[in-house]
């Protein structure tokens, strides 16, 4: 308790802007007031319905996540994830083939990786400590890059903004959710000092859309929801404050700061919440210099995402996933295949593989084998795309939604699927 106090009054007595890591620290998992998902941000109060924070959070992921366009063929990054619960909440509800995530915060990577793997998504949902200002991924490594109430921290934004182009697939799109100030205001020294935002990132929505399009992006968007932001959660918090379980374990001089009526005027009068969009220009396939080349159609997209997955898979151990693949040619593959490997191609090949079978099936053999060590599918249109027969019998998938994945991918390189099954 003591060293919260401390905390809290270095925070708002020396201004910095650069210790995010400390605010988060001392708001912890206890001082938050989300109910039960250890949500960390404002909510999203259009639907006059909600009553709670989670449920307003939930409503903020769901806008944002349909904002980015997720979607079931997707690698996202999410860059300040906090305790991980929009992750959970997008991997479920659309299902990208994988979510990476980035936080500047060692506590809240642990607390998150405890919750995916309570959620049996370790297979899906990938968690790291990192900066976002030097994104530790080779360029063009996803689809999506979003960052919900975060950016405001970065030391800078626009760091972050050219970082999340560098790291997007042409015809990527990049989602956040943002707090700014209003035109021609600035915000109080305390608020700042104590949300640590820096003075590089204090600029209004007009702003916001033009460092976006320097930094490369096209078909910005920004616009303003303060209306469903602001005000509801300032009725929100007022009467949070004084439930039980706010009063039992929430830091009592941070709930006293946190009353709305020493800061409601200046919310009202000063600060603006952005949802903002923008898509990486879709040049010529190969292409990722800013501005060059032609925009290539959605279909060559597709093609050169599953290239450069086939790419990665093929040429060892990549910038943001571990391979561990088996060596098709090595003396000991059968061995190590046939345990794993249940791909039937019509009624001619036993479970048990021969070395011509194995052959024969090539990387979809080995993409097999690493899905059993690691719980979880190759790119659907890396394994449909590498098999020259029309037929492909696949092993048992883990679960319908990887079984569904498979099914698109083979689908779209005209492969038919038999033999494949769920497991039990």
């Amino acid at each position: 308790m003591a060293r919260e106090v401390t905390e809290l009054a270095r925070l708002m007595l020396w201004p910095s802007g650069s210790r995010a890591e400390r605010l988060y620290s001392l708001l912890s998992t206890h001082n938050l007031l989300a109910e039960q998902s250890l949500s960390m941000n404002l909510g999203y109060w259009k639907d006059s319905s909600l009553r709670t924070l989670d449920q307003a959070s939930q409503a903020l992921t769901e806008l944002l996540g349909q904002t980015a366009r997720l979607g079931p063929e997707d690698e996202v990054l999410d860059v300040g994830f906090g305790f991980g619960a929009q992750d959970l909440y997008w991997a479920e509800r659309f299902q990208p083939w994988r979510i990476i995530g980035l936080d500047s915060l060692p506590q809240h990577v642990e607390v998150a990786r405890a919750r995916v793997a309570g959620a049996g998504l370790q297979g899906r949902v990938e968690l790291r400590v990192g900066s976002a200002t030097g994104l530790p991924f080779a360029p063009e490594s996803f689809d999506k890059v979003t960052a919900l109430e975060s950016a405001l921290h970065f030391n800078t934004r626009e760091r972050f903004f050219a970082e999340a182009w560098r790291v997007l697939r042409p015809g990527g799109r990049l989602a956040t959710t943002d707090v700014l100030p209003l035109p021609g205001r600035r915000f109080a020294r305390p608020f700042q000092s104590f949300w640590q935002i820096p003075e590089e990132n204090l600029y209004p929505r007009e702003v916001y859309r033009e460092r976006l399009e320097a930094a490369g992006f096209v078909e910005v968007e920004v616009r303003s929801i303060r209306e469903h932001v602001y005000e509801p959660f300032l009725a929100f918090i007022a009467r949070r404050l004084d439930e039980p379980d706010v009063v039992r374990r929430v830091n009592p001089l941070l709930r006293q700061l946190s009353r709305p009526h020493w800061y409601a005027w200046m919310v009202r009068s000063t600060m603006d919440y952005v949802l903002a969009s923008a898509r990486k220009p879709s040049q010529g396939r190969g292409s990722s210099a800013r501005g060059s080349g032609l925009e290539a159609s959605e279909e060559d997209l597709v093609l050169q995402r599953d290239e450069d997955r086939s790419r990665r898979h093929q040429s060892g151990p990549g910038e943001h996933r571990e391979q561990g693949g088996i060596g098709l040619d090595g003396p000991n593959h059968r061995e190590e295949l046939a345990p794993t490997l249940q791909v039937l191609l019509g009624d001619s090949i036993r479970p048990q593989p021969s070395q011509l079978h194995v052959r024969q099936l090539g990387v979809v053999a080995d993409a097999a084998a690493q899905d059993e060590r690691r719980s979880r599918l190759e790119p659907p249109g890396y394994l449909s795309q590498q098999l020259e027969a029309g037929l492909l019998a696949f092993h048992m998938v883990q679960d319908a939604h990887h079984l569904r994945a498979v099914e698109r991918g083979a689908g779209r390189q005209g492969v038919q699927l038999s033999h494949v099954q769920v497991r039990a």
